[in-house]
């Protein structure tokens, strides 16, 4: 069976409460993508429950030592794109919140409290997902970003209750499929941030798929220790299997030939590789990109990803870009609507075109 998209959902199975997964662990920019479809529903719903986590809370500790991972103020910035006002449950109680959703007037949303608060969240418990369940009486999962993973607000609850994808995820499995189907080439994959494990899987299946893979970040000076090269105290992920191995001896990876130093730290890829990563992206038809070039968190070190941001905005490929990193600075340069697409996810979109079967999505086709 395929997905089951909310847009091809007859209108008469979209009344009752709605329960809508949301990825909120951003700068707001995936709460943004989510509003369509909350409109949408709004137009069909009784009512709508808002389920999102936020953070790596300890669920051990007591809400107040856990403050910054509350979800309130996600819930003031939500009423304020929707213009509709969205009550928060500051609390963990999911039976006194099912009373208090029973029982609040018809049109009404609400916010839980982050679900990662709550102990078998990520561990998919089956009980925790009931729970969740008894919330309403349909769900959609309008979180691509968290659907690598198998948790009890994002697959379990699918066990129990009709489950569809929101569109901004029918546009995240749209576009990345084209990706992994047929790109149209030279097809360049570019590969930067921190750690080249996160990358593994992705890059492995890119060696056949990829003309080339354009490496930046600390993952390039993981792959410069790994040919023996000297890196100084650059960040490098030192912990590593034979499949990094693999990576270092590819034949279409292309390494940066200079790089922005702070002593013997390398921070970011330097003029010459620019000019060369550039040259690259002209001639290309389809661009996947996946972090940043260096610490442009830094100044004097973000010159390589406003670089390459710049080549891939003004290039006539077919761009996908992923991570939230490189989305914050696409978004501020003014750029996003120059790319082809700009996914959510940062993990999810790794492992997607890296041939994983995700958990969130596979759950949509039961």
């Amino acid at each position: 069976m395929g997905i089951k998209y909310l847009r091809k959902v007859n209108k008469k199975y979209l009344s009752g409460t709605a329960i809508v997964r949301l990825d909120l662990n951003d700068d707001g920019y995936r709460m943004e993508r989510a509003v369509p479809t909350l409109k949408y529903l709004l137009k069909f719903a009784n009512k709508i429950v808002v389920l999102s986590h936020k953070g790596r809370p300890e669920p051990s500790l007591t809400l107040r030592d856990n403050k910054k991972y509350s979800l309130e103020p996600e819930s003031v910035k939500l009423s304020k794109l929707l213009e509709k006002k969205v009550d928060f449950i500051g609390h963990i109680r999911l039976s006194e919140a099912g009373n208090e959703i029973r029982n609040a007037k018809s049109d009404s949303i609400f916010m839980l409290e982050n679900t990662r608060f709550l102990e078998g969240e990520k561990e998919d418990e089956r009980e925790l997902a009931e729970h969740f369940a008894s919330l309403g009486n349909y769900f959609v999962n309008e979180a691509f970003a968290s659907s690598h993973r198998k948790n009890a607000s994002v697959t379990g609850i699918t066990k129990f209750l009709p489950s569809y994808a929101g569109f901004d995820f029918e546009n995240e499995v749209e576009n990345l499929s084209k990706i992994m189907k047929k790109p149209k080439r030279p097809f360049i994959a570019i590969f930067g941030g921190a750690k080249i494990s996160d990358k593994l899987v992705t890059m492995l299946s890119f060696r056949k798929k990829a003309d080339c893979m354009l490496v930046g970040g600390a993952l390039a000076n993981t792959i410069l220790y790994l040919r023996g090269e000297k890196i100084g105290k650059s960040l490098v992920e030192r912990e590593m299997d034979g499949a990094m191995l693999k990576i270092a001896g590819l034949k279409n990876l292309v390494m940066p030939k200079d790089f922005r130093k702070k002593g013997t730290i390398i921070l970011d890829i330097g003029p010459k590789t620019e000019k060369e990563y550039g040259a690259i992206i002209k001639k290309a038809k389809t661009v996947v990109w996946n972090g940043p070039m260096g610490a442009f968190e830094t100044k004097g070190f973000e010159k390589g990803t406003k670089k390459i941001i710049k080549e891939i905005a003004t290039s006539k490929a077919f761009s996908v870009v992923g991570g939230s990193e490189t989305l914050v600075l696409i978004r501020k340069m003014k750029l996003e609507k120059k790319f082809g697409f700009l996914s959510t996810g940062g993990g999810a979109m790794l492992e997607f075109l890296g041939g994983k079967k995700l958990p969130g999505v596979e759950a949509l086709k039961k």
